[in-house]
């Protein structure tokens, strides 16, 4: 049992409010080291927590934490959901450069999840686009002459996503809702391999 301790913050009153919740059996990102996700699997992952991540920036704050074990995941047991959360937000900066190490460090994470041998299963019209994708994750975690935006990464990943699963390409088309869908993907291929006894 673990416990997650939430701040946030009410605008209308500017009070700061503490919420606790108790999660049985989380997981942590430093597991996936250990999980061979499915590429669809590992950018629906990257496109949820880069999407949290960016309401942050959003407002004019960094995380300033980010690493795999700063994401926890709770598992939805009656609808077999794996939730995804980036928590260890201790000591956020309103700092740009902070933004950029976000920024940098979700890239850099996202590249670690999509398995080589993942990615060599996909059909080979859609691969040399994903090899140029990766590329440009990898010049988002290590080129020091830029200064890159979470918006960038996150179109980055969101055509990533579109290039594996059209479903996602028609939803994000068509307005449809891109986390929602995400959230599913995850779950169908991350939950049984996470909570491997609760499937």
């Amino acid at each position: 049992m673990t416990t997650l301790h939430k701040v946030i913050l009410d605008t209308n009153t500017g009070s700061l409010l503490l919420f606790s919740e108790f999660i049985d059996d989380p997981k942590f990102g430093a597991q996936l080291a250990e999980v061979d996700l499915h590429v669809d699997g590992a950018l629906a992952l990257a496109f949820l927590i880069t999407r949290q991540v960016a309401l942050l920036h959003e407002n004019g704050m960094a995380h300033n934490n980010v690493h795999p074990g700063a994401l926890l995941f709770k598992a939805a047991t009656e609808t077999h959901m794996a939730q995804p959360a980036m928590i260890g937000l201790v000591e956020p900066s309103l700092a740009f450069e902070a933004m950029i190490a976000d920024t940098r460090a979700i890239a850099a994470m996202v590249l670690s999840w999509l398995r080589p041998a993942r990615i060599l299963q996909l059909n080979a019209r859609t691969r040399p686009h994903f090899d140029a994708l990766r590329s440009r994750l990898t010049m988002i975690a290590t080129d020091r002459n830029a200064a890159p935006r979470i918006d960038e990464l996150l179109a980055v990943i969101s055509d990533g996503f579109a290039l594996v699963d059209f479903n996602f390409s028609v939803l994000r088309d068509s307005g449809g809702d891109l986390e929602e869908y995400a959230q599913l993907v995850l779950s169908h291929r991350a939950y049984h391999v996470l909570w491997p006894e609760l499937h």
